[in-house]
């Protein structure tokens, strides 16, 4: 299998659980700060919590409540709020095309993520708002927690989206098309939702919720 350094990509991941997503717009600065200040204490807390019951499991994944819990949390300081069955199906998908992704020769090294860590760093403490996001960060009592969590999401969504861009390429080759502004992005995303939808049922994933 080849061995496929996924690298450029992390950066799209997920620096932080809900800016990226631009998932709220604040009025004022202070809006900002407040709300970031939220969202990293309820992101903390929740890293905390031991509840590590298995609700959903397949041959290769395994959701915990734990996960459920802090994607429903996070999700109410966006525009989608998850319900509990949604956040666990969102997780049953990533976990799968995560799946997929390494099967398919899509690894990143220790090494190679802990460089785009660093750099990710530098873009957060380089940014014009960085001290809006330091609230977010130093809402956690340990720095270091964050950032794990940082770069476990990072890992999972870097490489899920180097697999999809490989996809992409793959679907633009086959349908003669020279350039990814030439595709139908209706007919792309039904072909990715097969994908998914693929990459699950092989999981063959029973649900253990309450």
């Amino acid at each position: 299998m080849k061995n496929k350094i996924v690298y450029g990509l992390l950066a799209a991941g997920c620096i932080l659980p809900i800016t990226l997503a631009g998932a709220w717009k604040q009025a004022d600065k202070a809006g900002a700060e407040s709300t970031y200040k939220k969202v990293g204490t309820v992101l903390e807390n929740e890293l905390k919590e031991s509840d590590s019951r298995i609700v959903a499991e397949g041959k290769n994944i395994a959701v915990s409540q734990k996960e459920v819990n802090i994607r429903c949390e996070l999700s109410k300081y966006s525009k989608n709020v998850l319900s509990e069955e949604d956040a666990v199906q969102e997780l049953i998908e990533e976990k799968a095309l995560y799946e997929e992704a390494v099967k398919n020769g899509f690894q990143i090294s220790d090494a190679e993520l802990d460089k785009e860590m660093a750099e990710l760093k530098e873009v957060v403490e380089a940014s014009e708002n960085a001290d809006v996001v330091q609230e977010l960060i130093s809402a956690f009592e340990d720095e270091d927690a964050y950032w794990e969590y940082v770069r476990e999401r990072n890992l999972i969504k870097g490489t899920i989206l180097a697999y999809q861009q490989s996809l992409k390429e793959q679907y633009c080759e086959k349908d003669r098309v020279t350039q990814e502004t030439e595709v139908d992005e209706k007919e792309w995303e039904t072909y990715m939702e097969q994908v998914t939808k693929k990459a699950v049922d092989k999981q063959e994933v029973e649900l253990n919720m309450k």
